[in-house]
């Protein structure tokens, strides 16, 4: 993602700005904003909206027609300068994430559509302020610090504009910018901003019942969005026949389709284990992104071979009493990272003969090791396994029936794949998909607990 995008998101509302965002579907689309920028209009009033294209020689403005409706396409806050404005669907917007958590203080930029740059060339009206850091709360709001000297005349018109940060492969919003704080701060550079949660509560509000999809990427709705990013086998120039690989990989995309068919969707084992699914430090932002989606996809899929069944939302109550799941987005051994941070994580509602699936973005860097051996491994283990024993008793005890390490059975996710791609033979090849799936069967079955 580049400054571009942060452009392309931006949108004029009125006198004012506002930000696209795509829910939780493809049936329409937001435009978070301001509230006030509407309180001296009537159902009925028309808006001029514009939003940027991109073309060869520069961007050009393309008017979206709106009509504000109350309760249809116009959501207000009860309380916080905040709105929602529902338009038809228009794609290209899936790569923004929202922020809940108030707590970083660079990468910020205040995007939008100042006063002074109104009279300006079509497509140069736009401009963002780099925020320095944020600051303390107020009423509803926030306050924030933007670099320089930027004073009210700067950012009078953007009202509504997004506080968007530029991420690898995505962009992430921590609020919309509300009115200057007060006139005593003005031509300090310091400004409103309405948080995220406010226009979560705009969603929730009884008065909005089922009119508004929350503020989640839409591929959070079905196992369909990954199907073309599962299962890719990574494995050394001669440790498997391409062609065996190549199969393997196949018959398991095919496989995913039960699930991608199934009622089973990211959001409900979201909604259902929560913080369950988070490593230390990580934040629900870590699960908007893709990977662990992806994760949980391979995984339903190997467990539909494993138990020979088509799993359904059913399922799941059994299925997260013997599963639990950890994904860090790193380029990294997850072993080597988080070794360490394992014991301290909630496996609550995980039964005592329940696995433990991690992975990262590789594969498990030592094969040997894609099934957690602790007598392999010599340092460390039993300070953490003393410091668990002080964390949940008071004092140092043996507590191997509870240390989750030696309770649970640690896997990489690449033991399923890269691991069994190496244990199969000429048989594989030559075999109906029905008797390959019956040898993944037997393979797979030997790592998960029966239920």
């Amino acid at each position: 993602m580049t400054a571009e995008d942060l452009k392309r998101y931006s949108v004029r509302v009125g006198e004012g700005s506002g930000c696209f965002f795509q829910p939780m579907t493809n049936e329409y689309t937001y435009i978070l904003t301001a509230k006030h920028l509407f309180s001296a209009l009537q159902n009925g009033a028309e808006i001029d909206i514009f939003r940027h294209l991109k073309n060869e020689d520069g961007w050009s403005e393309e008017l979206i027609p709106f009509t504000l409706e109350l309760g249809v396409n116009y959501f207000p806050h009860s309380q916080a300068d905040a709105a929602i404005l529902k338009i038809d669907y228009l794609d290209g917007f899936k790569e923004l994430f929202v922020k809940n958590e108030i707590n970083e203080n660079v990468g910020y930029q205040l995007c939008g559509f100042p006063s002074q740059n109104r009279d300006s060339a079509e497509g140069e009206r736009y401009s963002p302020y780099r925020v320095e850091r944020i600051l303390a709360s107020g009423n509803y709001c926030h306050m924030a610090q933007l670099f320089g000297t930027v004073n009210y005349d700067n950012v009078a018109g953007m009202s509504g504009g997004g506080f968007l940060k530029i991420e690898t492969d995505h962009l992430s919003i921590l609020g919309i910018q509300s009115r200057m704080a007060t006139n005593a701060v003005q031509a300090l550079g310091q400004i409103g901003f309405i948080p995220i949660k406010y226009y979560n509560q705009i969603i929730d509000a009884n008065e909005n019942a089922g009119a508004l999809e929350k503020l989640l990427p839409a591929y959070l709705k079905s196992f369909s969005f990954f199907e073309d990013e599962i299962f890719s086998i990574i494995t050394g120039p001669q440790e498997v026949i391409v062609s065996r690989r190549d199969k393997l990989t196949e018959l398991l995309k095919v496989k995913a389709s039960e699930i991608r068919d199934s009622d089973i969707t990211p959001n409900y084992i979201k909604e259902h284990l929560s913080n369950r699914l988070l490593l230390l430090e990580q934040t629900n932002f870590e699960l908007q992104k893709r990977g662990i989606w992806r994760m949980w996809l391979e995984f339903l899929t190997i467990l539909n071979i494993a138990k020979n069944k088509a799993h359904s939302l059913a399922d799941m109550p059994v299925v997260f009493e013997k599963v639990r799941m950890f994904f860090s987005d790193i380029n990294q051994d997850f072993w080597t990272a988080h070794l360490m941070d394992l014991p301290k994580l909630d496996y609550s509602g995980l039964g005592p003969d329940g696995i433990v699936v991690v992975a990262s973005n590789i594969p498990s860097v030592d094969r040997e090791m894609e099934i957690l051996d602790l007598s392999k491994i010599t340092s460390n283990i039993a300070e953490a396994r003393k410091q668990y024993a002080q964390t949940h008793f008071g004092h140092d005890i043996d507590v191997a029936s509870e240390f989750p390490l030696e309770k649970y059975k640690f896997i990489n996710i690449s033991a399923f794949k890269e691991r069994v791609v190496t244990e199969l033979d000429e048989d594989f090849d030559n075999s109906l998909p029905n008797e390959s799936l019956a040898t993944l069967k037997r393979l797979y079955e030997r790592f998960i607990p029966e239920w």
